[in-house]
């Protein structure tokens, strides 16, 4: 879960199931994304595997990417989705700034 809440730029805003989400301190980050784990857990929920990724636009230190997941379940057959992510680059780093579930 830390090395997730790492790869978000502070804020970050998480966008699906038509609501949002704002996380403005790492803390804050780490205890969503801890729950959400734990849920998994809870529901036999395996790895995540990108299965694609799309490049849809990029500069002025940003890009837009569309990725295509996969994510494997105990005794029932995979869940795919598709995510969009605004990431933008500082330090030397990209970061995820917006993290957008296009299927529920």
């Amino acid at each position: 879960v830390k090395a997730l809440a790492e790869m978000y730029a502070m804020p970050c805003l998480f966008v699906g199931s038509g609501q949002t989400a704002t996380f403005e301190t790492p803390g804050a980050l780490l205890r969503h994304l801890g729950y959400v784990a734990e849920r998994r857990r809870e529901e036999d929920i395996g790895s995540a595997v990108a299965t694609r990724v799309q490049s849809l636009a990029e500069g002025g230190g940003q890009s837009v990417v569309l990725v295509h997941w996969i994510l494997e379940r105990q005794g029932d057959s995979p869940l795919r989705f598709r995510s969009l992510y605004h990431l933008v680059h500082a330090d030397g780093t990209w970061r995820i700034a917006v993290s957008s579930s296009l299927d529920s």
